[in-house]
């Protein structure tokens, strides 16, 4: 594997450019869109026949990434907007030569776009699959089945909190009352006491 790899710098459009002209398969996973990191403008030119398969896993933006793109969109030309369409990215990068392009189709979140990226990995280089069957058997479902296994968790998390807040309450309560009855028994004693001493104290008068 070559190019730009790791969270520590993002890669510029010119090393974009050079990866799409060198490479044989380009994995892309990023935030935004690919044409969002890379121009329409600087693709368009580029001949692309050594490009056997490009695989965008894209557009998988937070709250965050999405309100600084869209105030960097402010000022993009809406032709070049349209074209981060996925299926005008497709067709762009298959016009200037790419074999094959694999594309997000909607926005996802990181966690799905990494589990997804694994999966398709290892199904085209330890499975051997085509990366047509690649993708068909990592799809929809099994990013589904993902997102479930995390939601059953995250819900198990939750209900592990909420059993431990339970819990807390009813000690806190238990303690409440062992305290309140402590304290009357305190108060009755205190109040026999002071009997006691005001009937010793009529006795000698």
């Amino acid at each position: 594997w070559e190019g730009s790899l790791g969270a520590e710098a993002f890669p510029s459009p010119g090393e974009l450019q050079r990866t799409l002209q060198s490479a044989s398969l380009l994995l892309y996973s990023g935030i935004s869109a690919f044409l969002a990191a890379v121009e329409p403008h600087l693709v368009a030119p580029l001949s692309l026949p050594r490009l056997q398969c490009a695989i965008l896993l894209d557009r998988a933006d937070n709250e965050a990434s999405y309100r600084a793109q869209s105030k960097l969109d402010t000022s993009t030309a809406s032709a070049t907007l349209s074209l981060r369409d996925p299926f005008a990215t497709c067709a762009l990068l298959s016009v200037r030569g790419a074999r094959c392009v694999v594309s997000n189709q909607w926005n996802t979140d990181a966690s799905s776009n990494h589990a997804r990226c694994i999966d398709l990995v290892a199904a085209i280089l330890q499975g051997g699959e085509s990366v047509g069957g690649a993708v068909a058997s990592t799809g929809v479902g099994r990013v589904k089945a993902y997102r479930d296994a995390v939601a059953a968790a995250a819900a198990a998390h939750r209900a592990h909190g909420e059993a431990e807040e339970r819990r807390s309450v009813r000690e806190r309560e238990r303690e409440e009352r062992a305290a309140l009855k402590a304290a009357e028994r305190e108060r009755r004693l205190e109040e026999r006491r002071r009997l006691a001493a005001e009937r010793a104290a009529a006795g000698e008068g």
